[in-house]
C-alpha cells in the first residue's frame, strides 16, 4: 500500500522507512498552521499539535491519489516550566534557552501528535504521545559548548535534542525516544494495522 507522509523532512521520512521498512513518499501539507490553531477553539497549548496535525492530514485527504493510500502527518510541541518552546530564532535566542532548560533535575515534556488516515474508505485515526527528558547532571563548561555548537541545536524546538543528550551522559527519557523524535513507532504502525484490516 502506498504511504504518504505529510511533511518536507527528509530526517522523519527516513525515520519512517526505518521503522516501517519500505519506501515513503513525501508530500508537504501546505497549511498555515498559526492560522489553524487561531481558528480553533484551543483550551490549552496541548491542543496545539492534535489541532495541527488534524489540520495536515485533512489536507492530504482532499488530494487525488491512485489507489488505497496511507497518509501519516505529525505535529510536536517541546514544554519547559509550563512555556511552549519554539525553534530559536538566533544563536543568542539558543544559548538563552539551553541555559535556562539544561540545568540538573529539569524535566522537558515533548508532546506528538499523530494523525494517520486512509483514503480509501476514508477514515482518520488520531493521538497525542508525550515523553519527557530529566537533565540528571549539571554540564561542565566544555560539554555546554559541545552541545551548543552542534548543528542541529538551532534547528529543534527549545534547541533541544536528545540523541546529543544522552550520547554525553546528560538526561535519561521517561517513554519512547521515537515521540521526542517526532514519530512515534508504535502509535503508528498500531494505527495503519488498524487502518488496513
Amino acid at each position: 500500500m502506498r504511504i504518504v507522509l505529510g511533511s518536507s523532512s527528509k530526517w522523519r521520512r527516513e525515520i519512517a522507512q526505518q521503522a516501517l521498512e519500505t519506501s515513503v513518499e513525501l508530500r508537504v501539507a501546505n497549511i498555515d498552521e498559526k492560522a489553524v490553531v487561531r481558528g480553533s477553539q484551543v483550551s490549552s497549548f496541548l491542543d496545539h499539535p492534535a489541532v495541527i496535525a488534524r489540520a495536515k492530514i485533512q489536507h492530504l485527504m482532499k488530494e487525488e491519489f491512485q489507489g488505497p493510500t496511507l497518509m501519516l502527518c505529525f505535529d510536536t510541541i517541546v514544554v519547559f516550566d509550563s512555556k511552549v518552546m519554539e525553534k530559536p530564532e538566533s544563536e543568542s535566542e539558543m544559548y538563552e534557552m539551553v541555559g535556562k532548560w539544561l540545568k540538573a533535575g529539569n524535566q522537558v515534556i515533548v508532546h506528538t501528535a499523530v494523525s494517520v488516515g486512509l483514503n480509501s474508505p476514508s477514515k482518520i485515526l488520531e493521538s497525542v504521545e508525550t515523553a519527557s527528558i530529566t537533565i540528571t547532571r549539571d554540564p561542565t563548561e566544555n560539554e555546554l559548548n559541545e552541545y551548543l555548537h552542534k548543528k542541529d541545536c538551532i534547528y529543534s524546538s527549545g534547541a533541544v535534542v536528545v540523541e546529543y543528550l544522552i550520547e554525553m551522559g546528560l538526561a535519561t527519557i521517561d517513554g519512547d525516544i521515537s515521540i521526542i523524535q517526532g514519530f512515534p513507532i508504535e502509535k503508528v504502525k498500531q494505527f495503519i494495522k488498524e487502518l488496513s484490516i
